[in-house]
């Protein structure tokens, strides 16, 4: 990565191939001039850190004063992501699962503003997590590889991404949701 700092904004830029040829020496072994030439596939420029931003989690509602009727927890199953940048970009969705499924279940992540999901169904396994690489177009699980044949036949990951502005993003997991933690990545 090439990263650039001007002021308080930093941007990086991946490159595939950098070139320094030799540089002219004049004056006693001193340089005088070089050239560096960097090739990127990419030609924008993205944050120079990975934003991460909870969809899917569970919150504790109890405070030391409270009063009945009060519902001990709540679960978020979606947040508004706000993509910054001026074009479209593909994110990195995780998912934890600290509890295994009893069965197949559906996983769905949804852009509520484009229309457009990720489906997966397949049984959870304990402990696991789940990482949707959009951009890379993979989904791999830590304890059962590559999921690609859960996806449903509608699924296009190509299709999901963060617009420009605010997203809405929402998640329905199946019975191992009870503790499960969902994250979208993005830069």
């Amino acid at each position: 990565y090439l990263t650039v700092a001007d002021g308080g904004m930093r941007r990086r830029i991946y490159c595939n191939q950098t070139v320094f040829p030799d540089a002219e020496r004049i004056l006693r072994g001193r340089i005088t001039s070089f050239a560096v030439q960097f090739v990127c596939d990419d030609p924008c420029f993205g944050d120079a850190e990975e934003i991460s931003q909870p969809l899917y989690t569970r919150k504790k509602n109890l405070k030391t004063v409270f009063t009945l009727p009060r519902p001990f927890g709540m679960i978020t199953n979606g947040e508004t992501v706000t993509n910054l940048g001026l074009r479209e970009t593909e994110p990195i969705i995780r998912i934890y699962t600290p509890q295994s499924g009893a069965g197949e279940e559906s996983i769905i992540i949804t852009n509520e503003t484009t229309s457009k999901s990720i489906k997966l169904t397949m049984q959870c396994a304990e402990g696991d997590t789940i990482t949707i690489d959009v951009k890379r177009r993979t989904v791999v699980s830590e304890k059962l590889g590559s999921l690609a044949d859960k996806l449903s036949d509608d699924t296009f990951l190509g299709d999901f991404v963060l617009i420009g502005g605010k997203n809405r993003i929402t998640v329905q997991i199946g019975s191992s949701s009870r503790d499960a933690v969902c994250e979208c990545v993005w830069t």
